[in-house]
Formats: C-alpha cells, structure tokens, sequence
C-alpha cells in the first residue's frame, strides 16, 4: 500500500472547510441550551473526517480529465494529483470513496438514534447527494455554473444543521439566519478555490464563477463576498469576545484588498497561491471564531 500516495489523496489541510462548519451548528445548539455532548462532539468528527474523505476521493475520480491539463494547480485546488502523476488507480479511489460514503451513513444514523431527531439522516443523504450532484453525470452541476453554490450549500448549510441536531436541536428554534449570515463567506471560499484553475476550467469547459466572469471580476465579488459577510456577522454577534475574530477578519480582508490592486494575482502566479490561502484563512476565522464565542 502506498501510505504516501493515500495522505496525498486524502488532503488533510482541507479538513478545515470541514470541521469548523460541523462545530458551529453545534455552538449554535450550545447558545441557545447551554448543552454540549462530547459523545456526540466526538462521533461528529468521525463524520465530517468521512465526509472529507468521500469528498476528496471522489472528486479526484470526477476531475482526472481536467486535472491533466492543470498546470497552476495549488495546494488547495486541481485536486490531490494522485491520479494524474499516477500514484493510485480510479478504482482504488473510486472504492475508497463508496466506503467513506457508508461510514459517513453509518455515523448519521449513530447520531440520529442518539438525538432522536431521525431527519437528521435527510441532511446527511443530502449532504453525498450534493457532492455527487456537484462532480457526476448526468447532473454535474460544477460544469453548469452551480459548483459554487453546491459547496455553499453543504459546507454552509448541510454540516452547521446536522452538528446542531446531532446536539439535539429543535427546528422550532434553529437560528437560520445565523447560518445565512456566513453563507457569502462560504460562497467566496468556493470562488477563491476555483481562481487558480481558471485555464483547464476554462479547457475543460467547466463553467465555474471565475470562467464566467473572468478572473478580475470574480476577485472582486470575493472580495464584496467576505465584506458583506464580515457586516451580517458583526450584526449578529452579541459577544463582546466576537469583536477580536472580526478585527482579524478586517485585517485579512484588507491584505487581501491591497494583493487584490497591488500584485494583481494569476493563476499560476505566487500572489495568487497567498491569495487564495488568505481567503481560506479568513472564512476559518469567520466560521470558527464566532463558534468558539458561542462555546466559551
């Protein structure tokens, strides 16, 4: 077995879109109750690891094509590079995948024996539904210009939702507009993911943000994106320690702002690696701060 070929496939690093999605739905749950179960924190991880996992492994399958003509791919896009440099099979992937798509249901119907609230496992078939919706025909939505929102909608919606049940949260009073309010940061991670495969998208003719758009204009509506973002959370956040997370979230966006009109970053270019990696950052210290102020 190739260990190293497997941790490369499995991107780690990218657990961060993952975890702190999953941990703010139960710091919502933990806001409005006071009650937090490290059993359930615990069985939690085990699911959004899974969830990467299938993620990770089957979009490698879904993107081999495009991937081959990818040569401004980053650490955070283009996919892991095991099948093009030939370090593992698609049916190895391909299997590894499904398998992570039973533990993923597995954990879901664990936690929805526990909380008691049975259409939790509703968002978890939603949540591999979308991915498969987002990489597979005959759907292939990432080719038909809704990548983007797909992955808005399960980093941003599908994992805060089912951290908040698996906690034993009540729809009666499940604070939606909480998780709107991050969704334009979830939306402009999802651009900023896609900005340095604007060449093969574009080959490939997959219709992302930035091949619609061209790379300028979707900078800029990242941008506009994380500003709109970081003004909702502002409004909603009734925590005096919010304001250090949204301090360092201005900082970031201004860096972001000045590499934006200063370094004009493309693809290929190691302006454009900062870039992306600071807009990564900054949806982190949105998502992850105000969960940690809701939590202590």
């Amino acid at each position: 077995m190739n260990i190293k070929a497997w941790v490369a496939a499995s991107r780690l690093p990218a657990q961060i879109f993952m975890f702190p999605a999953v941990l703010f739905g139960q710091a919502l749950h933990y806001m409005l109750t006071g009650e937090f179960s490290l059993n359930t924190f615990t069985w939690l991880v085990v699911y959004g690891i899974a969830m990467h996992f299938f993620i990770v492994y089957i979009n490698d399958v879904a993107d081999f094509e495009t991937d081959q003509k990818n040569t401004t791919f980053t650490p955070f896009s283009g996919g892991s590079r095991v099948l093009v440099d030939g370090k593992l099979s698609k049916r190895a992937l391909l299997i590894a995948g499904l398998l992570m798509a039973g533990l993923v249901l597995f954990v879901g119907n664990v936690l929805a024996i526990d909380s008691g609230q049975w259409t939790l496992m509703v968002w978890v078939v939603v949540g591999l539904f979308l991915m498969h919706s987002y990489s597979f025909p005959p759907i292939k939505l990432s080719y038909r210009g809704y990548g983007e929102v797909l992955q808005m909608l399960g980093v941003g919606v599908v994992l805060p939702v089912v951290g908040y049940l698996a906690q034993g949260g009540s729809y009666d009073v499940l604070p939606w507009l909480s998780i709107a309010a991050l969704l334009p940061a979830q939306y402009a991670m999802a651009i900023s993911t896609s900005l340095p495969d604007e060449p093969s998208d574009k080959e490939s003719k997959k219709n992302t943000t930035v091949v619609a758009l061209g790379v300028k204009n979707a900078e800029r509506v990242m941008l506009m994106l994380f500003a709109v973002a970081i003004a909702g959370v502002t409004i909603l956040s009734t925590t005096d320690s919010a304001f250090i997370f949204l301090i360092l979230g201005l900082v970031i966006l201004f860096v972001q702002i000045y590499i934006f009109y200063k370094k004009k970053p493309k693809p290929g270019d190691f302006s454009m690696f900062i870039f992306v990696s600071l807009a990564i950052l900054l949806n982190t210290v949105l998502v992850l701060g105000w969960s940690l102020t809701l939590l202590f």
